[in-house]
């Protein structure tokens, strides 16, 4: 029981660290959330994942924090008072960090695939990056971050991961994000949490990108001016 607790709080903190310190609340029954401005991530390479035991997912009805409990739990809490989701073990990705590679249109949508090349094995995976609103991303749009390049210099090894001025993909459109994004450039991609599915995949089995973080000199003060340069030129 105290290795199943620590393993969720584990995971309760992880998702804070990935996603910067959001709080996870329910409106409705959507998942919203808010993000601190920064947070800190020393990435590796590749797909990076963990293995999760089974879990319930617990969603307090109307305002609060939603947290994970043991399964055995279950019937602690009141249908009246609490969304309960199941959530079988699974192999989940946290994040994947690799070379950008291109773009792949989507059929039927203004999605696209965002390919990344992991630099070791040459493997080039497929992101699904929403351009428009949709019940597959539900309020999971892909927003855009910013690793400042400048502090993975510092002596503690520290990578700072910041975000720009709330914009995501869909309001800068894909004829920004491509000229943002190029061949070559380094990306770190954090997929959609939705649960039961942690990295939440599309129909062809694709992950759904929650963020795209690049990486530049002076972080989101460059990203900020690079994003205004390429508007005021269109």
């Amino acid at each position: 029981m105290f290795l199943f607790i620590f393993s969720a709080l584990s995971c309760l903190v992880l998702l804070g660290f990935l996603f910067g310190g959001e709080v996870y609340q329910k409106w409705g029954r959507r998942l919203v959330y808010s993000s601190a401005s920064k947070i800190t991530l020393n990435p590796g390479s590749g797909k990076i994942t963990r293995a999760v035991e089974a879990q319930i997912f617990i969603l307090p009805k109307g305002m609060g924090r939603p947290f994970f409990d043991s399964p055995n739990n279950k019937s602690n809490y009141s249908p009246e008072t609490y969304d309960v989701i199941d959530i079988p073990a699974q192999n989940q990705l946290l994040y994947a960090v690799g070379v950008f590679a291109g773009w792949q249109d989507i059929d039927g949508t203004l999605d696209k695939y965002l390919l990344v090349r992991e630099p070791s094995s040459k493997t080039v995976e497929e992101f699904r990056v929403s351009f428009e609103p949709s019940d597959l991303f539900k309020d999971e749009i892909t927003t855009l971050g910013v690793e400042n390049v400048e502090f993975r210099f510092k002596a503690d090894g520290v990578n700072a991961v910041e975000k720009p001025n709330e914009n995501n993909i869909i309001s800068l459109t894909y004829g920004v994000v491509s000229k943002i994004i190029r061949n070559g450039d380094a990306v770190i991609l954090i997929p959609v949490l939705d649960p039961p599915e942690l990295a939440k995949k599309d129909e062809t089995g694709n992950h759904l990108a929650s963020r795209i973080i690049v990486r530049r000199i002076g972080g989101s003060l460059g990203l900020n001016w690079e994003i205004n340069r390429i508007l005021t030129k269109k």
